[in-house]
Protein backbone atom coordinates (compact mmCIF):
# COMPACT_ATOMS: atom_id res chain seq x y z
CA UNK A 1 0.00 0.00 0.00
CA UNK A 2 1.52 3.32 -1.04
CA UNK A 3 1.58 6.32 1.30
CA UNK A 4 2.48 8.75 -1.49
CA UNK A 5 0.33 11.93 -1.32
CA UNK A 6 -1.65 12.85 -4.45
CA UNK A 7 -3.04 16.32 -5.16
CA UNK A 8 -5.51 14.85 -7.58
CA UNK A 9 -6.88 12.46 -4.98
CA UNK A 10 -7.15 15.23 -2.39
CA UNK A 11 -9.15 17.43 -4.77
CA UNK A 12 -11.44 14.53 -5.70
CA UNK A 13 -11.96 13.68 -2.04
CA UNK A 14 -12.78 17.24 -1.05
CA UNK A 15 -15.05 17.86 -4.06
CA UNK A 16 -17.15 14.83 -3.14
CA UNK A 17 -17.87 16.08 0.34
CA UNK A 18 -21.17 17.63 -0.76
CA UNK A 19 -22.64 18.08 2.71
CA UNK A 20 -19.73 20.33 3.67
CA UNK A 21 -20.01 22.35 0.43
CA UNK A 22 -23.76 22.73 0.88
CA UNK A 23 -23.24 23.74 4.49
CA UNK A 24 -20.87 26.55 3.43
CA UNK A 25 -23.36 27.76 0.76
CA UNK A 26 -26.24 27.64 3.24
CA UNK A 27 -24.20 29.58 5.77
CA UNK A 28 -23.42 32.22 3.13
CA UNK A 29 -27.07 32.39 2.04
CA UNK A 30 -28.13 32.82 5.67
CA UNK A 31 -25.59 35.59 6.04
CA UNK A 32 -27.00 37.31 2.93
CA UNK A 33 -30.52 36.99 4.28
CA UNK A 34 -29.40 38.44 7.61
CA UNK A 35 -27.74 41.40 5.88
CA UNK A 36 -30.99 42.09 4.03
CA UNK A 37 -32.80 42.24 7.37
CA UNK A 38 -30.19 44.38 9.14
CA UNK A 39 -29.42 46.61 6.17
CA UNK A 40 -32.74 47.10 4.37
CA UNK A 41 -32.54 47.72 0.66
CA UNK A 42 -33.53 51.20 -0.62
CA UNK A 43 -36.67 51.21 -2.71
CA UNK A 44 -37.10 53.09 -5.96
CA UNK A 45 -40.31 54.62 -7.26
CA UNK A 46 -40.36 55.47 -10.96
CA UNK A 47 -42.68 57.80 -12.89
CA UNK A 48 -42.26 58.30 -16.63
CA UNK A 49 -42.63 61.44 -18.73
CA UNK A 50 -43.08 61.76 -22.47
CA UNK A 51 -40.98 64.63 -23.84
CA UNK A 52 -41.34 65.86 -27.42
CA UNK A 53 -40.43 69.01 -29.32
CA UNK A 54 -41.30 70.41 -32.72
CA UNK A 55 -38.31 72.36 -34.01
CA UNK A 56 -40.52 74.58 -36.19
CA UNK A 57 -38.99 78.08 -36.22
CA UNK A 58 -36.17 76.71 -34.05
CA UNK A 59 -33.55 78.93 -35.66
CA UNK A 60 -35.85 81.94 -35.46
CA UNK A 61 -36.79 81.59 -31.79
CA UNK A 62 -35.79 84.84 -30.11
CA UNK A 63 -36.83 83.50 -26.70
CA UNK A 64 -33.60 81.58 -26.13
CA UNK A 65 -30.38 83.19 -24.86
CA UNK A 66 -28.23 81.40 -27.47
CA UNK A 67 -28.18 81.68 -31.24
CA UNK A 68 -28.24 78.26 -32.89
CA UNK A 69 -27.17 77.31 -36.41
CA UNK A 70 -28.72 73.85 -36.44
CA UNK A 71 -32.09 72.51 -35.30
CA UNK A 72 -30.41 69.58 -33.46
CA UNK A 73 -28.40 72.01 -31.33
CA UNK A 74 -31.64 73.81 -30.44
CA UNK A 75 -33.31 70.53 -29.51
CA UNK A 76 -30.35 69.38 -27.40
CA UNK A 77 -30.28 72.71 -25.57
CA UNK A 78 -33.99 72.41 -24.79
CA UNK A 79 -33.43 68.91 -23.35
CA UNK A 80 -30.52 70.13 -21.21
CA UNK A 81 -32.61 73.09 -20.08
CA UNK A 82 -35.41 70.75 -19.02
CA UNK A 83 -32.93 68.60 -17.10
CA UNK A 84 -31.75 71.70 -15.24
CA UNK A 85 -35.23 73.03 -14.60
CA UNK A 86 -36.49 69.93 -12.76
CA UNK A 87 -33.79 70.40 -10.09
CA UNK A 88 -34.25 74.16 -9.69
CA UNK A 89 -35.03 75.52 -6.22
CA UNK A 90 -38.65 76.53 -7.01
CA UNK A 91 -39.41 72.98 -8.16
CA UNK A 92 -37.69 71.25 -5.23
CA UNK A 93 -39.10 73.64 -2.61
CA UNK A 94 -42.65 73.29 -3.91
CA UNK A 95 -42.25 69.51 -3.99
CA UNK A 96 -41.02 69.49 -0.38
CA UNK A 97 -43.86 71.79 0.74
CA UNK A 98 -46.46 69.47 -0.78
CA UNK A 99 -44.84 66.42 0.79
CA UNK A 100 -44.88 68.09 4.21
CA UNK A 101 -48.57 68.86 3.81
CA UNK A 102 -49.15 65.23 2.92
CA UNK A 103 -47.04 63.47 5.56
CA UNK A 104 -45.27 64.63 8.73
CA UNK A 105 -42.36 62.32 7.84
CA UNK A 106 -41.07 65.01 5.47
CA UNK A 107 -40.90 67.72 8.17
CA UNK A 108 -37.40 66.57 9.10
CA UNK A 109 -36.23 66.20 5.49
CA UNK A 110 -34.19 69.11 4.15
CA UNK A 111 -34.09 70.39 0.59
CA UNK A 112 -30.66 68.83 0.05
CA UNK A 113 -31.88 65.52 1.44
CA UNK A 114 -34.77 65.52 -1.01
CA UNK A 115 -32.51 66.38 -3.95
CA UNK A 116 -30.26 63.42 -3.08
CA UNK A 117 -33.31 61.12 -3.33
CA UNK A 118 -34.39 62.33 -6.78
CA UNK A 119 -32.88 61.24 -10.07
CA UNK A 120 -33.78 61.58 -13.73
CA UNK A 121 -32.69 59.25 -16.53
CA UNK A 122 -32.93 60.21 -20.21
CA UNK A 123 -30.99 60.06 -23.45
CA UNK A 124 -32.93 62.35 -25.72
CA UNK A 125 -36.46 63.43 -26.42
CA UNK A 126 -38.89 60.61 -25.76
CA UNK A 127 -39.23 58.73 -22.48
CA UNK A 128 -37.78 60.34 -19.35
CA UNK A 129 -37.67 58.38 -16.07
CA UNK A 130 -38.13 60.22 -12.79
CA UNK A 131 -36.84 58.12 -9.90
CA UNK A 132 -37.03 58.65 -6.12
CA UNK A 133 -35.22 56.32 -3.72
CA UNK A 134 -35.97 55.81 -0.03
CA UNK A 135 -35.72 53.01 2.51
CA UNK A 136 -39.53 53.01 2.64
CA UNK A 137 -41.39 52.31 -0.62
CA UNK A 138 -44.29 54.51 0.52
CA UNK A 139 -42.02 57.55 0.92
CA UNK A 140 -40.32 56.91 -2.42
CA UNK A 141 -43.72 56.82 -4.15
CA UNK A 142 -44.83 60.02 -2.41
CA UNK A 143 -41.65 61.82 -3.45
CA UNK A 144 -41.71 60.90 -7.13
CA UNK A 145 -45.45 61.59 -7.47
CA UNK A 146 -45.16 65.06 -5.92
CA UNK A 147 -42.04 65.81 -7.96
CA UNK A 148 -43.69 64.77 -11.22
CA UNK A 149 -46.79 66.85 -10.51
CA UNK A 150 -44.79 69.99 -9.66
CA UNK A 151 -42.63 69.59 -12.78
CA UNK A 152 -45.67 69.28 -15.03
CA UNK A 153 -47.44 72.25 -13.43
CA UNK A 154 -44.50 74.63 -13.52
CA UNK A 155 -43.47 73.48 -16.98
CA UNK A 156 -47.02 74.07 -18.23
CA UNK A 157 -46.83 77.67 -17.03
CA UNK A 158 -43.41 78.14 -18.64
CA UNK A 159 -44.57 76.75 -22.01
CA UNK A 160 -47.69 78.95 -21.95
CA UNK A 161 -45.46 81.98 -21.33
CA UNK A 162 -43.23 80.85 -24.19
CA UNK A 163 -46.26 80.64 -26.47
CA UNK A 164 -47.12 84.15 -25.33
CA UNK A 165 -43.67 85.38 -26.37
CA UNK A 166 -44.29 83.95 -29.84
CA UNK A 167 -47.60 85.81 -30.09
CA UNK A 168 -46.03 89.04 -28.85
CA UNK A 169 -43.12 88.59 -31.26
CA UNK A 170 -45.59 88.39 -34.15
CA UNK A 171 -47.28 91.56 -32.89
CA UNK A 172 -43.93 93.33 -32.63
CA UNK A 173 -43.10 92.35 -36.20
CA UNK A 174 -46.41 93.75 -37.47
CA UNK A 175 -45.92 96.86 -35.33
CA UNK A 176 -42.45 97.38 -36.77
CA UNK A 177 -43.91 97.27 -40.28
CA UNK A 178 -46.58 99.82 -39.31
CA UNK A 179 -43.92 102.07 -37.83
CA UNK A 180 -41.90 101.87 -41.04
CA UNK A 181 -44.99 102.82 -43.04
CA UNK A 182 -45.77 105.75 -40.73
CA UNK A 183 -42.20 107.02 -40.90
CA UNK A 184 -42.18 106.71 -44.68
CA UNK A 185 -45.57 108.44 -44.96
CA UNK A 186 -44.55 111.25 -42.62
CA UNK A 187 -41.34 111.89 -44.57
CA UNK A 188 -43.30 111.93 -47.85
CA UNK A 189 -45.78 114.49 -46.49
CA UNK A 190 -42.97 116.64 -45.09
CA UNK A 191 -41.17 116.64 -48.43
CA UNK A 192 -44.39 117.52 -50.27
CA UNK A 193 -45.16 120.37 -47.86
CA UNK A 194 -41.65 121.79 -48.23
CA UNK A 195 -41.80 121.54 -52.05
CA UNK A 196 -45.25 123.21 -52.16
CA UNK A 197 -44.00 126.11 -50.07
CA UNK A 198 -41.12 126.66 -52.48
CA UNK A 199 -43.48 126.48 -55.49
CA UNK A 200 -45.95 128.91 -53.90
CA UNK A 201 -43.20 131.43 -53.22
CA UNK A 202 -42.06 131.26 -56.86
CA UNK A 203 -45.60 131.47 -58.30
CA UNK A 204 -46.56 134.35 -56.03
CA UNK A 205 -43.86 136.49 -57.61
CA UNK A 206 -45.37 136.11 -61.11
CA UNK A 207 -48.52 137.93 -62.33
CA UNK A 208 -51.66 136.37 -60.87
CA UNK A 209 -53.39 136.04 -64.24
CA UNK A 210 -50.45 134.42 -65.99
CA UNK A 211 -51.06 130.83 -67.06
CA UNK A 212 -48.91 128.36 -65.19
CA UNK A 213 -46.51 126.48 -67.39
CA UNK A 214 -47.60 122.86 -67.87
CA UNK A 215 -44.17 121.62 -66.80
CA UNK A 216 -44.52 123.48 -63.49
CA UNK A 217 -48.05 122.18 -63.01
CA UNK A 218 -46.94 118.59 -63.66
CA UNK A 219 -44.04 119.07 -61.25
CA UNK A 220 -46.43 120.09 -58.46
CA UNK A 221 -48.76 117.21 -59.30
CA UNK A 222 -45.87 114.71 -59.23
CA UNK A 223 -44.83 115.96 -55.79
CA UNK A 224 -48.40 115.45 -54.58
CA UNK A 225 -48.66 111.94 -56.01
CA UNK A 226 -45.35 110.93 -54.44
CA UNK A 227 -46.37 112.14 -50.99
CA UNK A 228 -47.40 108.57 -50.07
CA UNK A 229 -50.45 109.28 -47.90
CA UNK A 230 -53.25 107.91 -50.08
CA UNK A 231 -56.15 109.60 -48.29
CA UNK A 232 -54.50 113.03 -48.34
CA UNK A 233 -53.30 112.63 -51.93
CA UNK A 234 -56.75 111.54 -53.13
CA UNK A 235 -58.46 114.50 -51.44
CA UNK A 236 -56.04 117.10 -52.80
CA UNK A 237 -55.90 115.53 -56.28
CA UNK A 238 -59.66 115.99 -56.65
CA UNK A 239 -59.27 119.79 -56.45
CA UNK A 240 -55.94 120.13 -58.25
CA UNK A 241 -55.99 122.91 -60.89
CA UNK A 242 -56.48 121.80 -64.47
CA UNK A 243 -54.24 122.53 -67.43
CA UNK A 244 -54.28 126.26 -68.34
CA UNK A 245 -54.95 127.42 -64.78
CA UNK A 246 -53.50 130.77 -63.77
CA UNK A 247 -50.87 131.45 -61.15
CA UNK A 248 -53.55 132.81 -58.85
CA UNK A 249 -55.57 129.61 -59.07
CA UNK A 250 -52.58 127.40 -58.36
CA UNK A 251 -51.43 129.66 -55.51
CA UNK A 252 -54.93 129.52 -54.04
CA UNK A 253 -54.85 125.74 -54.26
CA UNK A 254 -51.43 125.64 -52.60
CA UNK A 255 -52.70 127.91 -49.81
CA UNK A 256 -55.30 125.30 -48.95
CA UNK A 257 -53.09 122.26 -49.65
CA UNK A 258 -50.13 123.25 -47.48
CA UNK A 259 -52.14 123.53 -44.20
CA UNK A 260 -53.81 120.24 -45.07
CA UNK A 261 -50.43 118.58 -45.49
CA UNK A 262 -49.14 120.09 -42.23
CA UNK A 263 -52.20 118.83 -40.37
CA UNK A 264 -51.69 115.36 -41.88
CA UNK A 265 -48.04 115.45 -40.81
CA UNK A 266 -49.05 116.16 -37.20
CA UNK A 267 -51.58 113.34 -37.34
CA UNK A 268 -49.02 110.88 -38.67
CA UNK A 269 -46.46 111.98 -36.10
CA UNK A 270 -49.03 111.42 -33.34
CA UNK A 271 -49.68 107.98 -34.81
CA UNK A 272 -45.95 107.32 -34.70
CA UNK A 273 -45.81 108.22 -31.00
CA UNK A 274 -48.70 105.87 -30.29
CA UNK A 275 -46.87 103.07 -32.07
CA UNK A 276 -43.74 103.79 -30.00
CA UNK A 277 -45.77 103.49 -26.81
CA UNK A 278 -47.31 100.24 -28.03
CA UNK A 279 -43.86 98.95 -28.89
CA UNK A 280 -42.57 99.79 -25.41
CA UNK A 281 -45.54 98.04 -23.80
CA UNK A 282 -45.19 94.97 -26.00
CA UNK A 283 -41.43 94.84 -25.43
CA UNK A 284 -41.97 94.86 -21.66
CA UNK A 285 -44.66 92.20 -21.95
CA UNK A 286 -42.27 90.12 -24.08
CA UNK A 287 -39.49 90.49 -21.49
CA UNK A 288 -41.83 89.46 -18.65
CA UNK A 289 -43.15 86.43 -20.54
CA UNK A 290 -39.66 85.44 -21.66
CA UNK A 291 -38.41 85.47 -18.07
CA UNK A 292 -41.30 83.28 -16.92
CA UNK A 293 -40.86 80.90 -19.86
CA UNK A 294 -37.36 79.93 -18.65
CA UNK A 295 -36.26 79.82 -22.27
CA UNK A 296 -38.40 76.81 -23.19
CA UNK A 297 -39.72 76.35 -26.69
CA UNK A 298 -43.36 77.13 -27.35
CA UNK A 299 -43.49 73.79 -29.16
CA UNK A 300 -42.21 71.69 -26.24
CA UNK A 301 -44.59 68.96 -25.09
CA UNK A 302 -44.23 67.16 -21.76
CA UNK A 303 -46.87 64.84 -20.29
CA UNK A 304 -47.02 61.68 -18.15
CA UNK A 305 -46.70 58.39 -20.03
CA UNK A 306 -49.41 56.79 -17.88
CA UNK A 307 -51.85 58.05 -15.30
CA UNK A 308 -51.24 55.16 -12.92
CA UNK A 309 -49.18 55.00 -9.69
CA UNK A 310 -45.38 54.92 -9.85
CA UNK A 311 -43.56 51.65 -10.36
CA UNK A 312 -41.82 50.33 -7.20
CA UNK A 313 -38.65 48.26 -7.14
CA UNK A 314 -35.86 47.33 -4.73
CA UNK A 315 -32.24 48.20 -5.52
CA UNK A 316 -30.94 45.29 -3.43
CA UNK A 317 -33.58 42.53 -3.50
CA UNK A 318 -33.35 39.93 -0.72
CA UNK A 319 -33.10 37.13 -3.28
CA UNK A 320 -30.02 38.71 -4.84
CA UNK A 321 -28.36 39.07 -1.43
CA UNK A 322 -29.11 35.42 -0.64
CA UNK A 323 -27.54 34.30 -3.95
CA UNK A 324 -24.51 36.53 -3.36
CA UNK A 325 -24.18 35.11 0.14
CA UNK A 326 -24.34 31.54 -1.21
CA UNK A 327 -21.66 32.39 -3.77
CA UNK A 328 -19.48 33.86 -1.04
CA UNK A 329 -20.02 30.67 1.01
CA UNK A 330 -18.81 28.62 -1.95
CA UNK A 331 -15.76 30.86 -2.29
CA UNK A 332 -15.10 30.45 1.43
CA UNK A 333 -15.20 26.66 1.02
CA UNK A 334 -12.78 26.85 -1.92
CA UNK A 335 -10.42 28.98 0.16
CA UNK A 336 -10.65 26.57 3.12
CA UNK A 337 -10.05 23.63 0.80
CA UNK A 338 -7.01 25.35 -0.73
CA UNK A 339 -5.56 26.03 2.73
CA UNK A 340 -6.21 22.40 3.79
CA UNK A 341 -4.47 21.05 0.69
CA UNK A 342 -1.52 23.42 1.14
CA UNK A 343 -0.96 22.37 4.74
CA UNK A 344 -1.26 18.68 3.92
CA UNK A 345 1.17 19.04 1.05
CA UNK A 346 3.77 20.55 3.41
CA UNK A 347 3.33 17.88 6.07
Amino acid sequence: MSNQWSLREEILTLSHRWPVIILFCLAGAALGWGVSRVWPSPHEATAELYVAINVYRALDDHNVPIKFNYADDYKNWQMANLNTMIYMDPVILETLNRLRQQDSYWDNVSQDDLVSMLHVYWRNAGKWRLVADNSQPKRAAQAVQAWQKVILEQLSVAIQESQKTMEIDNQLRALAQNQANVISGTVGLQQASAAFKVSRQALAQAPSGQVVAEAERQKILAVLQNAGARTVVSSLSATFPETGSSNGQVVSWLDSAIPGLDAAIQSWQARGEQLKQQQAQLSQAYADASKKSLGFSANLQVEPVTGGPPTLSSTRPTGILVLVGAAMGLLAWLLAAALYITRKARS
